[in-house]
């Protein structure tokens, strides 16, 4: 696509292209070709900073939406050549690559779709040319539409499940948080910690003389109870000795 759009002219009248609605799209060639480039520009500035700001994430599947439209308005030989599958394909893996769970970036996706499909190609690219063509392009994008729903709906219900996964941790480290009695999870291979509640790094802090700090991370990395390690090597060595 990109190729057929920044070439100076994608479909001179030497050449046997398809044919389309000249009257209206060799006008805007220039103007589609200037929308594309700033629909680029948006994209890659967004890109960008999306990295600081999150929330940009979402106008991501807006953006290239609208880029899948506009190369699609452009007379270039690729596209008039391309059926409709194609641009079906195409916007599907944009919507499963930057769908973020909400109901209007579904609706503008398919709707975009629809608009190109069943309006803007058979006026500006005369195709379909009769009824069953138009109805064929119409299954085509039920299809899209039916696809897009069933993927919306895995990608919430594995949302709601994380987010569900995640608040059932924090009521429970909660209610650990909430014993008198120390709890301290030590993986057995290696020794790594899995988890200490707070009445446990008390008493790491009080006996062992680990910093408050180190524990309040609580980021379960080996490094934090080095302290705990230590102790229970000692004690190994000493019970060996005394076995000896």
């Amino acid at each position: 696509m990109g190729t057929s759009i920044w070439i100076e002219d994608p479909c001179p009248p030497s050449e046997d292209c398809p044919e389309y609605n000249k009257a209206l799209l060799d006008p805007l060639k220039k103007n589609l070709r200037y929308a594309f480039a700033a629909l680029t520009a948006a994209g890659i500035i967004v890109d960008i900073l999306a990295k600081r700001y999150r929330s940009l994430v979402h106008s991501l599947i807006y953006l290239e939406s609208l880029v899948l439209v506009v190369g699609g308005f452009y007379p270039s030989k690729a596209y008039l050549e391309m059926p409709p599958f194609f641009y079906l394909i195409n916007s599907l893996s944009v919507f499963m690559a930057f769908y973020c769970d909400t109901n209007i970036q579904l609706i503008f996706n398919t709707g975009t779709v629809a608009l190109f499909l069943l309006v803007l190609r058979p006026v500006c690219f005369l195709d379909p040319k009769n009824a069953i063509g138009l109805l064929s392009s119409f299954f085509m994008w039920l299809c899209f539409f039916v696809a897009c729903c069933c993927f919306a709906m895995v990608a919430i219900y594995i949302s709601k499940l994380n987010t569900k996964l995640a608040t059932t941790n924090r009521e429970n480290e909660k209610l650990l948080d909430g014993m008198h009695e120390g709890l301290l999870i030590l993986s057995k291979r290696d020794r790594e910690t899995m988890f200490c509640n707070r009445p446990a790094q008390k008493l790491i802090t009080a006996y062992l003389g680990a910093t408050s700090a180190l524990l309040e991370e609580r980021n379960l990395k080996y490094t934090v109870f080095e302290a705990v390690k230590i102790t229970m090597d000692s004690k190994r060595e000493t019970q060996s000795a005394t076995t000896t």
